[in-house]
């Protein structure tokens, strides 16, 4: 019997993904994600985790003090906490009057 193996049972035990589906091509398991989540290994992650950052599945790095780490359209970024806004590189208290130079 020839033929590619192509349905998950026929791989053996493909372990199944939270917010994905366990797939099989050629006898090989692999990871479908749902929308809004991508493939690091077999595990699926939400597109905006800072943990797991785009294709490359990164941990964005800390920001200035005053903000977290983000993820953005698959690029480490990072998000000021309420109350302050991003001036000069660095989170600043809303009421601040510092100017951008």
């Amino acid at each position: 019997m020839g033929g590619t193996r192509r349905t998950v049972t026929s791989c053996g035990n493909c372990p199944q993904p939270t917010n994905g589906s366990a797939t099989c091509a050629d006898g090989v398991c692999g990871t479908r994600c749902n929308a809004g989540f991508h493939a690091c290994g077999s595990s699926c992650f939400s597109d905006s985790s800072p943990t797991a950052c785009g294709a490359g599945c990164l941990t964005c790095p800390a920001g200035p003090a005053g903000s977290t780490p983000a993820c953005v359209n698959g690029a480490c970024s990072y998000t000021c906490m309420a109350g302050t806004h991003l001036c000069n590189g660095q989170c600043v208290n809303n009421t601040s009057t510092a100017r951008k130079v």
